[in-house]
C-alpha cells in the first residue's frame, strides 16, 4: 500500500514537473537544448519497454510518463532551436541509436538498460553546460519536482522489492535530476553575488 502511494505520488510529480518548464518556454524565458530532450524521450521510450517485458512496474511507470514529457518539450524546444548540433550533441544521438540497436540485436536487458542509462547522461552534458552558464535559462522548480518525484519512485521500488532493472532508471533519474539542481542553485547564487558586487561598486555614496 504505502510503496502504490509512493508510485502514485511520485509519477505526478514527474509529470507536472514539465508544466512550469513549459510554460517557462512558452514566454521564452527558458531555452532548452532540444538534442538533450530528444535523445531522454528516445531512451525513455526504450527503458520503458525494457522494464515493463522485466515487470518492472514502477520504473515502466515512471520512465513511459517521463518519455511523454519530453516528448512535449522537445516539440516546444524546436521552435527555439538551432539545428547546428555540437559535437557533443552529435555523440549523444549516436550514442542513443546505439543503445536502440543493442534493444533490437541483443537479448540481455541488463546491458539494454545500462547503454540506455550510459549514453542519457551523455546526452545531460549539453543541459548541464547550458545550466553552468546561462542558469536562467533552466526551470529550476522543473528539476527539484522532477528529482523528488524519482526519488520517491525509487523508494517504491525499493520497498516492493524490485529487482535491479527496476532500480536502475529511478535510482539514476533522482541522482542526475539532484546533480542539476545542485548546478543551478550554485550558479544563480554566484550570478547574485556578482550583481551584488557590481551594484555596489556603481552605487553612490
Amino acid at each position: 500500500m504505502v510503496s502504490a502511494v509512493l508510485l502514485t505520488t511520485g509519477t505526478s510529480l514527474a509529470i507536472f514537473s514539465t508544466v512550469p518548464y513549459i510554460k517557462d518556454i512558452v514566454q521564452g524565458k527558458a531555452k532548452p537544448r532540444m538534442v538533450s530532450w530528444a535523445v531522454w524521450a528516445l531512451l525513455l521510450g526504450l527503458t520503458a519497454i525494457v522494464s515493463w517485458q522485466q515487470h518492472q512496474i514502477s520504473s515502466a511507470i515512471l520512465s513511459g510518463t517521463s518519455m511523454v514529457a519530453c516528448l512535449i518539450v522537445t516539440i516546444l524546444a524546436a521552435r527555439h532551436a538551432s539545428f547546428k548540433l555540437t559535437r557533443l550533441e552529435r555523440y549523444s544521438l549516436v550514442g542513443a541509436l546505439i543503445g536502440l540497436g543493442l534493444w533490437l540485436i541483443l537479448d540481455n536487458p541488463m546491458l539494454v538498460l545500462v547503454a540506455a542509462a550510459a549514453v542519457d547522461i551523455i546526452a545531460y552534458l549539453p543541459t548541464y553546460i547550458n545550466g553552468w552558464h546561462n542558469p536562467h535559462h533552466e526551470s529550476m522548480s522543473m528539476f527539484v519536482t522532477s528529482a523528488s518525484g524519482s526519488g520517491l519512485v525509487l523508494l517504491a521500488a525499493i520497498l516492493a522489492h524490485a529487482t535491479p532493472y527496476g532500480l536502475i532508471y529511478p535510482l539514476y533519474s533522482t541522482i542526475f535530476g539532484g546533480i542539476m539542481v545542485g548546478i543551478l542553485l550554485t550558479q544563480r547564487q554566484r550570478n547574485t553575488e556578482a550583481t551584488g558586487v557590481i551594484a555596489a561598486l556603481y552605487a553612490t555614496e
